[in-house]
């Protein structure tokens, strides 16, 4: 058992997100290589990968959903249960929180996303957000992620970092690094994240055709 996290992927689809080739093994057996590390997994609209990992390895996973809303995608951290997609904005905030969840923003301001928020979501969401999403190794441009950051410094939100990965190529791109090793809990990781440094590295442009592949051979 590890004694604490010293950094931590906010962003990491599983196998259960249907343009994702990320077997729940792949990460499990990953995850045991890198002790100190974890990872916050955001499957699309749903929880059960999330939940089969934390069973797993309970100090290395924060189970978390990338939810769409009818303005885009809001993302929760710490969900014990499934938030139904489809919903407003506000009522979707409220969810997460009503499970003690923290709100992530995902690619906030990524012009290649039809998903994103709206900006009028986009607004909505940031009066309630505990961490915004200042790089995310899959954004192509560089200009995005820095209006991101801007943006979470204007509004005195936490930064987050995250890899997006859908392949086990991209796990751990990018992270945030923790000053002090922190444990995995709401209280732990707003107090982390405080001191600590996001580090960003760009994934190979090549995996957003893996991702279309993907989501071609489902239909």
């Amino acid at each position: 058992m590890t004694k604490g996290i010293s950094k931590l992927d906010m962003h990491v689809h599983t196998e259960v997100s249907r343009d994702s080739d990320m077997k729940l093994t792949a990460i499990e057996g990953y995850l045991k290589k890198h002790p100190v590390l974890a990872f916050a997994i955001l499957d699309h609209n749903e929880i059960k990968g999330a939940l089969e990992l934390k069973q797993r390895l309970p100090h290395q996973i924060i189970v978390g959903e990338e939810i769409k809303t009818n303005q885009g995608e809001v993302a929760g951290l710490f969900l014990q249960e499934r938030i139904p997609h489809g919903k407003g904005v506000r009522w979707t905030v409220d969810a997460i929180l009503e499970q003690g969840g923290l709100i992530y923003v995902p690619h906030p301001l990524d012009r290649m996303r039809t998903s994103r928020l709206s900006e009028e979501g986009l607004q909505e969401v940031i009066q309630h957000a505990h961490i915004l999403e200042i790089y995310n190794a899959r954004n192509i441009f560089r200009a995005d992620d820095q209006k991101a950051y801007t943006l979470a410094t204007e509004q005195d939100i936490l930064k987050g970092c995250g890899s997006d990965a859908h392949t086990r190529m991209e796990l751990a791109r990018s992270y945030i690094s923790f000053a002090e090793p922190i444990a995995l809990d709401q209280a732990s990781l707003l107090v982390g994240l405080k001191q600590a440094t996001p580090i960003m590295r760009r994934s190979f442009i090549g995996v957003h055709f893996i991702t279309k592949y993907k989501k071609m051979t489902l239909k």
